[in-house]
């Protein structure tokens, strides 16, 4: 076999890999899941947040992800995530990913798309930006090993294929979801449910970021303060 065939069939090999685990996502794919609170302040942060989605997939000609505000669905303790998977997969069965957020989470809706693109739908996998604890705290019950286990920065938000969201639905279903009566870190306490009950570990993406810049997918914004009038 010369080089330039082996080169060739090198390329393909790598082509059909790279489009194996990969996928082409469209906005009507994803469900995005906005962790809102029902305060006046705070709802028009999320509906602000919704209306920006729903703008950018219009730019694109494209269907707009389907937007939810946890506060409207009336379900007790949603913030802390868990209680609203199975609503989720219940009523969202043929989409493909979900992302969750919070009302101050920047979406550069085409950006998130080309990062949930790069990911096997089929699979179990989340993604975020990935924190982990340098030594054992408080508010984790000192857990030892911290520098294995992460979790998701909350405010850039993260994203989970259906089949794991609803491999995690399944649990809670059967009684297995996490008992507390109440929550200290949601994104940690959230990211341990995950492992025990699937055994999925988060993925860091540095494009969910912290702090923005001009490659970032998300990134979380400021609060706007109470005196400024904020259009919508």
């Amino acid at each position: 076999m010369g080089s330039s065939t082996y080169s060739a069939l090198l390329f393909l090999y790598i082509l059909f890999i790279v489009r194996t685990n990969a996928d082409v996502i469209e906005p009507n794919d994803v469900v995005v899941v906005i962790l809102s609170q029902e305060e006046g302040y705070h709802a028009a942060h999320a509906d602000y947040t919704r209306k920006r989605i729903y703008e950018q997939a219009s730019v694109l000609e494209k269907e707009p992800p389907k937007v939810v505000l946890s506060h409207e669905l009336n379900i007790k303790a949603s913030w802390t995530i868990t209680p609203l998977l199975i609503y989720l997969s219940d009523t969202f069965p043929d989409t493909k990913w979900f992302f969750f957020c919070l009302e101050n989470t920047v979406i550069q809706l085409a950006k998130l798309l080309n990062v949930l693109g790069k990911f096997n739908a089929a699979q179990d996998v989340w993604i975020g930006h990935a924190l982990y604890d340098h030594e054992p705290t408080i508010i984790h019950h000192f857990a030892q090993n911290t520098k294995k286990f992460k979790y998701p920065h909350m405010a850039t938000g993260f994203a989970m294929t259906f089949k794991l969201l609803k491999s995690l639905s399944q649990q809670i279903s059967e009684g297995k979801e996490p008992k507390t009566d109440f929550s200290i870190d949601v994104s940690y306490e959230f990211a341990n449910f995950v492992l025990k009950s699937t055994n999925a570990r988060l993925t860091h993406v540095s494009k969910l970021c912290i702090v923005s810049t001009s490659d970032c997918a998300t990134y979380p914004l400021s609060f706007y303060q109470c005196v400024r009038t904020l259009n919508i």
